[in-house]
């Protein structure tokens, strides 16, 4: 469920995987396509990742419990968005992914 999901990612304020810090773009869908028949292909900036999720800086508002698709040139992957807050420039977001399906290509995402 993911409710439970949620809290035992959260539940001590301690997150189980180390951040790394990150510097690349990365395309991604969201679900729900809010009205439409078809999603948007968007762009955001991974500003960390680990084996459980990542952090992005994105121009689109992503609400807690939006599944996103992220894709680059060789590796596709799902993610439940947890968190989104303002950040600092106007209409950029930095949002908190979850990793639906565990990332097992983590290193193609390292410098």
């Amino acid at each position: 469920n993911d409710v439970d999901s949620f809290v035992t990612w959260f539940a001590d304020g301690v997150r189980k995987h180390k951040r790394i810090p990150v510097s690349k773009k990365i395309n991604y869908f969201v679900f729900p396509f809010h009205d439409k028949k078809t999603a948007d292909v968007l762009t955001a900036d991974m500003l960390d990742i680990s084996e459980g999720g990542m952090c992005l800086r994105t121009d689109c508002r992503l609400d807690p419990g939006y599944i996103l698709k992220l894709s680059d040139t060789q590796v596709q992957c799902e993610g439940v968005v947890r968190w989104s807050v303002l950040s600092g420039a106007a209409e950029a977001h930095r949002v908190g992914v979850q990793f639906i399906n565990s990332m097992n290509n983590l290193h193609h995402f390292l410098p």
